[in-house]
């Protein structure tokens, strides 16, 4: 029992701290970057992603390897991640289809925090989403919490939607939810709570968790985690382009 608290404990510490020390560096580093970035758009989100990968991804590599067994940085069962890749692109962009040609017959342009009127911002998002944000968030908030987890003695399994996943899946999903609630420690405030994003995430952190479960491996989640993110960003695009 009391393992399972201190590596419990540990999960929920990094997963608070590692995005918050990102913060800390994104803000000292973005001012060099002008050059690449005048328009503060992409990087500091790229320094943010790396540094909170990082701390993670260290603690790994230092700590007692038997913890981090399950870390899946192996390509695993291949067949099947190629499998729920190519099924998840799939429903992914006749989505963002429908989305689309719902916007052009309604001549409705959505809001988005990403600026696609401008090259250099449309390229620096779409290498962020692309190769930066999956690797980041799934070491971070699948690979290294699932891993301690699991360790800790969150073992056992159940079904969702008739696919297996583990508590320890679960818990790192629900932590992955509540990471996109946005909070202060002092004083104690939350500055941004969406539902709709926070239900979205757990989704996602569920589906990304079976995904690693199946495959015995991070990168299929990583792939598809960048996919979730880039195809609607080059939606965005195209209907900048049409209109």
């Amino acid at each position: 029992m009391k393992n399972k608290i201190f590596l419990t404990t540990i999960v929920v510490i990094v997963l608070l701290l590692a995005p918050r020390i990102g913060t800390l560096i994104a803000d000292k580093l973005n001012p060099l970057f002008t050059v690449i970035d005048p328009d503060k758009k992409f990087m500091w989100e790229i320094v943010h992603h790396i540094i909170q990968a990082l701390i993670p991804t260290f603690l790994i590599l230092i700590w007692k390897k038997d913890f981090f067994k399950e870390w899946g940085l192996k390509w695993g069962n291949k067949s099947l991640g190629w499998k729920w890749v190519g099924w998840f692109t799939l429903v992914w962009t006749f989505i963002y289809v429908g989305i689309n040609t719902y916007n052009l017959l309604t001549n409705n342009t959505p809001e988005a925090y990403y600026n696609v009127t401008n090259s250099r911002n449309f390229l620096g998002e779409l290498f962020f989403r692309s190769f930066v944000v999956g690797p980041s968030e799934e070491i971070l908030f699948r690979s290294f919490p699932i891993a301690l987890l699991l360790t800790a003695g969150f073992v056992k399994k159940t079904d969702i939607f008739g696919f297996e996943i583990t508590y320890a899946g679960i818990i790192a999903a629900v932590l992955f939810a509540l990471a996109h609630i946005g909070f202060n420690f002092y004083p104690l405030e939350i500055y941004h709570l969406s539902i709709v994003q926070v239900v979205t995430s757990l989704g996602f952190g569920l589906l990304y968790a079976i995904v690693f479960h199946q495959t015995k491996s991070i990168y299929y989640p990583m792939i598809i985690h960048s996919i979730s993110d880039v195809i609607p960003l080059l939606a965005l695009y195209v209907l900048h382009l049409i209109n």
